[in-house]
C-alpha cells in the first residue's frame, strides 16, 4: 500500500462487543493495517493515516452522557485539527443520526453534517444510501457494499441447538432476532402478528428494552430475551421460516425512510432465510432477487406477515458467501486507503491547506444513482421515440432530478438523448416557446441543450396523454458550488442571454407578474404559514413529530415573525424603474453543466415571459448554497456580475444595484419547499425540505449583510464594465 498510515477505526470494541466490527476485524486484509481507538484524542500518539467514522454519538458526548451542541463543536474542531496534521477523515455511514429515541437534535445534526461536510470520502453500504447521502455531502461516495453475521467455528451451545430445534419444528416460524431496542417497534410487531397469522409462530430472541409481561398469554408467540452470540446466530436463521426484520419510520426514526443500514436484514439473506421487512429504498435494494415480503412502513408489517404464512416453504435456500461479501467490502477500504494516503484526489479539490478553494459537489461513486424503468412507462417511451422520432432505445433509466417534469436517459443505437415527460395539465404550447428560446440560445453561439423535433417538425411530442420532448444528451456535470472560473463563466453567459432576448418582441410588452410580485400579499402569506404550523401541530398531537417537522415550525415561524416589516420595507426601497423583459426564468447551478471550468450546457428554459432581470441575475449571483455554503460569496458575486455586465454592459446601474434585494425578496416571500411537503409533496421532496431549510439560511444571513450587498453592488455600478470580453482592454 502507497503511504504509511493506518486505518484507525474509532469505536471502543473489543471492550464493547460489536458484532460489525468483530466482521471487519475477522475479514480485513493485513495490508489495510486495521487498528480501533476509542477516541479521537488517541491519534495524537499514532502516525497519521486515516481515520474512519461509524456510530458517532459517543464522541461528542458530556460526562453525564447528554449530546450536547458545545460538544458537538468540540468534537469537529478535533476533527478539523486532526485533517490539518495530515489524517484523512472517512465516514462509513450506518445511520445519519442516533437511532436510541428522540427526534435529532441540533447537536446530532451539528454533528451529522458537520462530518459530512470535512469528510475526504463517505463510504455507504447501499446505493441506495449513497443516492441520499450525494445530497448532503460534497465527498466522494463510495459503495462498499454489506455483509451479514458470518458462522463461527465454535460449538453452538446446547440452549440455542435446543432453541433451533423449537424453531425448525414450529410451523411457519418467524425469527425476530437481536437487540429488540424502540426502533425495532416490538410491541407492534407482535400485535400485527397475533392479528394477521392463523398457525405461525413467533420466536422472538434477544434483549428487550420494553416489556412483553402483556404478550405472556399467547401461545404462539415464544420469547427468549437472552443474547445470542453473533456467531451462533446462524443456526437459527436456518431454523426458521422466515426472519422478521422491521424498522420504525415514524418520528425519530423518519429517516430511515432516506438512509438505514439493515444489518438483521443483511443476515437474513446471508443465511438464505427469507425476509419479512419494510419497504425502505435500502432494504429493497439488499434482498433483490432474495425471498421476501415487503410491507409500507405505514401499514406495518401485518399484511406481509399474513401472506408470508401462505407462501413460505421450506424448500432449497440459497446462501450467500458471508465471508465473501466481508473480503468485498475491505477491498474497497483497501482501495479506499491506496488513493487517500497517496494524497490522490477523488472526484473533487484536495481541500487540505486550500480553505480558499471553493469545493465542487461530484457525483457518487457510481453509475447507479438513475433508475432502471420498465413496465408500461418505458414502452411507451420507447414506442414513442421508434414511431416519432427514428430512434431505437436500449436502455432507458430514470433521473433523480426535476420538480416539474419526469426525466430519462435513453441509450439508443446510435447516440444518447435526454427525454422529458410533461405531466397531465402542462401548457404545452408555453413549453414550446421554452425549447424554442433554448434553440435561439444555440444558434447564437451559447451553449443550450437542442431538442429534436419528431417527424411532424414539432419540439414536443403530444400524440399520446404523456407528452415529451427530446434533446441532445449534454456534456459535463452540476456543480453546485463554483469555482471563481466557473462564476466567471456562468455570468458572462447569462449576459449574452439577456442581450440576446432583450430583442424579443416579447420583451417590449408589459410585465403584469412583475407588477404582481411588487405586491405581495402579505395575509395570504401568513395564512398559509399558520396552516402548515397547524398541520404540524396536529402531527404533533398524533405523536407523528419527525426531525423536519422540528425544523419546519422553527423556520416557519420565524419567517412569519420576518413578514410584517422587512417585505414592505425592502419593497419601498426598490427603484421604481427596473428592467422588464424575457429572461431564461431559471438560471442557477443545477440548471448548468460544466466540462472542468467551461460552462458546456445551459439548460430548462422558460417560457418567453417578461419579467424583472434583476431576478435573473440576483437568483444566480446569491444561490442559496453558495450564500450559506461558501464563505467567500460576496467574492463570488462579485465575479459573476463583472463578468455579466461585460458581456451585457447595456444593462442599467439600477437593475445590478436592486439584483441583492430582489432575490431576498424573492426568498422571503416564497414557501417553496416547505409548503409542498405538508400539502402537495414533490417528485424529490427530499431535495425541496433541504432548499428550504437552505433557502431560509440564506435570508438570515442576507439580511445581516444586507449593507455590504448593496456597498458591493454600487461599488461594481461605478466601474468600467470589463471581463471576459473586454479584458484586454483595461
Amino acid at each position: 500500500m502507497t503511504g504509511t498510515g493506518r486505518w484507525v477505526v474509532i469505536s471502543n470494541y473489543p471492550a464493547w462487543p460489536s458484532p460489525y466490527f468483530a466482521e471487519l476485524e475477522r475479514h480485513a486484509p493485513p495490508r489495510l493495517r486495521l487498528e480501533f481507538a476509542s477516541h479521537l484524542e488517541d491519534l495524537d500518539r499514532r502516525p497519521t493515516g486515516v481515520v474512519n467514522l461509524h456510530r458517532l454519538k459517543r464522541l461528542y458526548r458530556e460526562p453525564d452522557g447528554s449530546r450536547t451542541l458545545a460538544a458537538a463543536e468540540t468534537m469537529l474542531a478535533r476533527l478539523s485539527a486532526l485533517r490539518r496534521t495530515g489524517w484523512r477523515v472517512v465516514w462509513t455511514v450506518h445511520n445519519l443520526f442516533p437511532i436510541d429515541g428522540g427526534p435529532p437534535t441540533e447537536a446530532d445534526r451539528r454533528v451529522a453534517y458537520g462530518v459530512l461536510r470535512l469528510a475526504d470520502a463517505v463510504i455507504a453500504h447501499t446505493h441506495a444510501d449513497a443516492r441520499h447521502l450525494a445530497m448532503l455531502t460534497r465527498a466522494p461516495i463510495i459503495i462498499a457494499g454489506w455483509g451479514g453475521l458470518t458462522a463461527g467455528t465454535s460449538a453452538v451451545p446446547s440452549q440455542v441447538r435446543a432453541l433451533a430445534a423449537r424453531i425448525a419444528a414450529a410451523p411457519g416460524s418467524v425469527l425476530m432476532l437481536g437487540n429488540l431496542t424502540a426502533y425495532k417497534g416490538l410491541a407492534t410487531a407482535v400485535r400485527a402478528f397475533a392479528s394477521h397469522t392463523q398457525g405461525a409462530h413467533l420466536f422472538v430472541v434477544g434483549p428487550a428494552r420494553e416489556d412483553v409481561a402483556e404478550f405472556g398469554g399467547m401461545d404462539r408467540v415464544h420469547f427468549h430475551l437472552e443474547r445470542i452470540s453473533p456467531e451462533h446466530a446462524h443456526v437459527l436463521y436456518r431454523a426458521a421460516d422466515a426472519a422478521l426484520c422491521p424498522y420504525r419510520t415514524d418520528g425519530p426514526w423518519e429517516f430511515f425512510t432516506r438512509l438505514l443500514y439493515p444489518s438483521s436484514v443483511g443476515t437474513a439473506v446471508g443465511f438464505g432465510t427469507p425476509v419479512i421487512a419494510p419497504d425502505l429504498p435500502a432494504v429493497a435494494e439488499m434482498t433483490g432477487g432474495h425471498p421476501r415480503w415487503l410491507y409500507t412502513p405505514d401499514t406495518g408489517p401485518g399484511p406481509a406477515l399474513a401472506l408470508a404464512e401462505a407462501e413460505v416453504n421450506r424448500g432449497p435456500r440459497h446462501t450467500v458467501d458471508g465471508a465473501g461479501r466481508w473480503r468485498a467490502v475491505l477491498a474497497a477500504y483497501e482501495q479506499l486507503a491506496q488513493v487517500l494516503l497517496a494524497g490522490v484526489t477523488i472526484g473533487s479539490p484536495q481541500v487540505a491547506g486550500e480553505a480558499g478553494m471553493r469545493r465542487r459537489r461530484p457525483r457518487p461513486l457510481s453509475n447507479k444513482e438513475t433508475r432502471q424503468v420498465s413496465g408500461n412507462a418505458a414502452d411507451r417511451i420507447a414506442s414513442v421515440l421508434a414511431e416519432r422520432y427514428g430512434l431505437a432505445v436500449q436502455d432507458l433509466v430514470q433521473l433523480p432530478i426535476g420538480q416539474g417534469t419526469v426525466n430519462y436517459r435513453a441509450t439508443c443505437t446510435d447516440r444518447e438523448v435526454f427525454v422529458k415527460t410533461y405531466p397531465s395539465g402542462t401548457d404545452l404550447c408555453k413549453e414550446a416557446e421554452a425549447v424554442e428560446l433554448s434553440e435561439l440560445a444555440h444558434r447564437h453561439g451559447i451553449p443550450a441543450a437542442t431538442a429534436l423535433r419528431n417527424r411532424s417538425g414539432q419540439v414536443i411530442d403530444a400524440t399520446t396523454p404523456a407528452a415529451l420532448s427530446v434533446w441532445e444528451w449534454m456534456p459535463g456535470q452540476v456543480v453546485t458550488e463554483l469555482s471563481t472560473a466557473q462564476y466567471e463563466q456562468a455570468g458572462h453567459a447569462l449576459g449574452r442571454i439577456h442581450a440576446l432576448f432583450a430583442g424579443l418582441p416579447a420583451s417590449a410588452e408589459p410585465s403584469a407578474e412583475a407588477e404582481k410580485w411588487r405586491h405581495v400579499d402579505l395575509s395570504g402569506l401568513v395564512t398559509t404559514i399558520d396552516a402548515l404550523l397547524g398541520v404540524i401541530a396536529q402531527r404533533a398531537a398524533d405523536g407523528l413529530t419527525d426531525a423536519f417537522d422540528i425544523e419546519a415550525e422553527r423556520t416557519l415561524t420565524e419567517r412569519r415573525a420576518m413578514l410584517p416589516q422587512i417585505i414592505p420595507k425592502l419593497l419601498t426601497e426598490l427603484p421604481r424603474k427596473m428592467t422588464t423583459q424575457v429572461l431564461h426564468g431559471d438560471y442557477s447551478p443545477v440548471n448548468l453543466l460544466f466540462t472542468g471550468d467551461t460552462l458546456s450546457a445551459v439548460l430548462d428554459f422558460r417560457p418567453p415571459e417578461p419579467f424583472l432581470l434583476a431576478y435573473d441575475l440576483g437568483r444566480m449571483a446569491f444561490y442559496p448554497n453558495t450564500v450559506t455554503g461558501d464563505p467567500n460569496w460576496q467574492d463570488a458575486a462579485r465575479t459573476l456580475i463583472t463578468a455579466y455586465r461585460a458581456a451585457n454592459p447595456a444593462v442599467p446601474d439600477a437593475d445590478i444595484r436592486a439584483c441583492g434585494r430582489v432575490a431576498l425578496l424573492q426568498l422571503l416571500g416564497s414557501l417553496y419547499g416547505v409548503k409542498q411537503h405538508y400539502l402537495k409533496p414533490g417528485l424529490f421532496q427530499d431535495d425541496l425540505d433541504e432548499f428550504w431549510l437552505i433557502r431560509h439560511r440564506t435570508v438570515d444571513t442576507m439580511l445581516r449583510h444586507l449593507p455590504e450587498t448593496d456597498a458591493l453592488l454600487e461599488d461594481l455600478t461605478t466601474r468600467p464594465p470589463y471581463g471576459l470580453d473586454q479584458q484586454g482592454e483595461q
